[in-house]
Parts: structure tokens; sequence; C-alpha cells
């Protein structure tokens, strides 16, 4: 870990290179957009609470730095549902499994649309789970501990196979305005139970299953979550460009075009694929209504938008971070255990700095 500073303030360099798109951020992970090399980590120092996030500068200036708009920070440092820890290293089993249970009422709720005969085995299976592998933490016996890993891997498949499930059920009946949150936190779930499942591998040691497991993972909640986004903002989507679409808010759907896509440059795509619909009245549906026919059209207030968006933003932001999990073990398999136990240099303890900080590599590779 000599190779490694710790800042409590992001570098310029780092700033600049973000702003300028050399670097991307993944989570909490900062690589180069080229060779995808990692120059950076952030992991949270102390007990970093919803105060101490929403008033972080660290996580403003990088946000600012890789063009997020006002709301879509306030979004995501204001969080209303849950997210993953900002990165794997440092984030223990069973700080997860208390993050999952601190939603017990929203888990339960999840589950409104199960047939009662099954509602009750499906939660249990989850949150039995959960118990087994808050003892994990506690077994020496190597064999003992390996074989509880395995109990909470499979409790942990089935809770995950009937998540999706219900999540492509919602959206196989039409993703009705009404249950879109709902449709979220299942997504969200399925996450949080991706990240245990490769956590509980590490936990004896099992590097190469904990990735397979969270690569998995992380391609199955990358299917879901384009499809929620594409659900949430519609096969139409001119009304974007409509005049009583703020430039903010288009911004914001440029940047998760631009993740659904996979590319920077994605205005003209977006136009072509939409430029038929461009005078249609009917696209227009989506921002407004008449109430009467042949009057002029009410534009909705709030615009219906605006929650489509943030929902999609914090989405994403969620399965960025476990795509920045994913990097972590992929780039440090061979010496993750002590990249998880580092706790900082001579001059700064992230354990007892009440905040973010930002690991950066003192020799790094070019892009």
């Amino acid at each position: 870990m000599s190779s490694i500073t710790v800042h409590l303030e992001v570098p310029k360099r780092i700033e600049d290179g973000l702003a300028s798109g050399a670097m991307e951020r993944v989570g909490g992970v900062i690589r180069y957009s080229g060779n995808k090399q990692i120059v950076a980590w952030l992991r949270e120092g102390g007990e970093v609470t919803e105060e101490i996030a929403s008033k972080s500068r660290m996580i403003q200036t990088i946000l600012e730095a890789t063009g997020k708009s006002a709301t879509t920070i306030g979004n995501i440092v204001g969080r209303t549902v849950p997210l993953l820890g900002i990165a794997f290293a440092g984030y223990e089993l069973l700080e997860m499994i208390t993050g999952i249970e601190g939603n017990q009422e929203e888990i339960e709720a999840i589950y409104e649309r199960v047939e009662e005969q099954f509602r009750r085995d499906r939660l249990t299976e989850l949150f039995t789970a959960l118990q087994i592998g808050k003892r994990v933490t506690n077994v020496e016996d190597p064999e003992v501990k390996a074989q509880q890993v395995g109990e909470v891997n499979v409790l942990l498949v089935k809770s995950k196979e009937h998540v999706t499930q219900y999540f492509n059920d919602l959206l196989n009946d039409g993703l009705k305005p009404e249950v879109t949150e709902q449709a979220l936190r299942y997504v969200i779930l399925a996450m949080q139970i991706t990240a245990m499942q490769a956590r509980c591998w590490l936990e004896i040691g099992e590097l190469d299953s904990a990735l397979e497991w969270l690569c998995f993972g992380w391609e199955e909640t990358g299917g879901l979550t384009r499809r929620f986004a594409h659900e949430r903002l519609g096969n139409r989507r001119a009304y974007f460009f409509h005049k009583s679409v703020s430039r903010e808010s288009f911004s914001r759907f440029l940047n998760i075009e631009q993740w659904l896509r996979g590319k920077q440059d994605v205005f003209r795509d977006v136009v072509d694929d939409n430029v038929e619909d461009f005078w249609e009245d009917s696209v227009l549906d989506a921002i407004s209504f008449r109430r009467f026919p042949g009057t002029a059209r009410i534009l909705h207030d709030p615009p219906p938008y605006e929650s489509s968006l943030s929902q999609v933003e914090i989405l994403v932001e969620n399965y960025q971070r476990l795509e920045g999990f994913k990097q972590e073990l992929q780039s440090s398999r061979s010496d993750f255990a002590e990249w998880d136990e580092y706790d900082g240099d001579s001059t700064t303890q992230i354990s007892t700095h009440n905040d973010y900080v930002l690991l950066v590599k003192t020799a790094e590779a070019t892009s």
C-alpha cells in the first residue's frame, strides 16, 4: 500500500481529468477512460452519516466535475432510497446486512404482490440468510464458516430469483406510475443481495468465487436497470426536446442516454431515433393534456419526467457502484485482503475521519 496516498480534497489533476473526460467515475472508482486503469478510490471514513454525506465537498466536487446537475447531485447525496456503499473495500458484511435489515418495512412492502401462500416462505428465506450471515463473521472454524457461507449463498440465490421475477412481472404488466417505486426497490434489493453474496465468499478467502458471483450479479442487474430506464423514459422520447423542458432536465436525459448507449457522443443518435416523432401531437401526451377536445394543451405540473429521471439516475448510481465493486476486485485480486483492511497512511487514518477520503495512486499509469 506504499503507492497509495490519502487525500481529504480532490487533487486538481483528478478534478481536471474528470471534467475533460480523460478520467471517469464508476461508483467509488476513478479510472482512465481509455485503458480503464484505476487512478483513485473513494472511501468512507469513520461514520459517514446522511448529514455528512449531503454536505461532503469531496462528493460534490467529483459529481460536479463529471457534469452532474445540481438536481442530480441532490438526488444522490440526499438519497430517499437505499444506496450501496461507495467502495467495496471497507464495506463489511455486517454493515451490508444491517443496511438491508434497516429497510425491512420496504422489503416486506415489495413482497406485497406475492400470493399469501408464498410470501411468508420467501421473506423467511431472505431474512434467514441475513441471520446466518451475521453469524458467519464470528465463526472461527474454517469448515463451519465455509458451510454457513454455502447456506447463505443458496438462500440468497433463491431470494434474488424471486425479486427478479417480481420485477419482470411488474414490467410485463406495464409499468404503471403507482408501482414504479416498488420496481426500483426490487432492483436495488437484487444489487444488495449481489454485494452480500460476494462479501460472504470473501469472508472465507474465496476471491475467485466472490468475483464470479459479483460479475454474474452485475450483468443481471445491469439488464434490469436498462429495462427500468427504457420503461420509465418511454419509447418515444421526442418530448424531451419540447420547449417546456428545462436545459437541466434535457442534460440529465442526455446523460442517461450516454449510459444506456455506452458512449459520450449521443446527440445525433437520439435525434435520429426520435425525429419522426418531433411533430407528433400524441408524443406530447407524456408531458401535457387537453382539458377539452380542441383546446390548447396544458402542461402537467410537476412535469412527470422529473420523477422518471430521478429514479433512473439513482438506479444507475447504484449499478455503477456495483460495477466499481467489480473493478476493485478485478484490479487487486491478489492483495484484496490487504487493501480491504487498509486504514490510511502516516498522516490520515480513514477510520477516524468522519467524511469521505480519496485514495490516489502515487505511481499511476498514463492514459
